[in-house]
């Protein structure tokens, strides 16, 4: 967490598709130690433009929460991304990026 010391979590893109209006990718999130908030946002490589979710995912959609330690979630996003290669960042619920993950076009 950006400034925390007693708070640090995981996270992984464990897949992901692309259909003509974008690309919905399968996230987990884990909390280690302390409390973690998230949320997410992406952005084309080819381009500077940033991407917020969409409620256009299947469920379970995962939108921004916290986690406390020991504490999972898994679910969905849905990005409306052009296909090209992409990068999904992992914000705090304030939205200060914590990370980025490549999303293959």
């Amino acid at each position: 967490m950006p400034g925390s010391t007693q708070s640090h979590g995981r996270w992984e893109v464990l897949q992901h598709s692309w259909d003509g209006d974008g690309v919905t990718v399968r996230v987990r999130v884990t909390a280690d130690g302390g409390r973690i908030s998230y949320a997410f946002v992406a952005f084309s490589n080819t381009g500077t433009e940033v991407y917020e979710p969409l409620p256009d995912a299947p469920d379970p959609q995962l939108g921004s929460g916290a986690l406390e330690a020991g504490q999972s979630v898994e679910g969905n996003l849905f990005l409306p991304l052009p296909r090209a290669d992409a990068t999904l960042i992992l914000t705090t619920a304030q939205g200060r990026q914590m990370s980025a993950l490549p999303i293959p076009g």
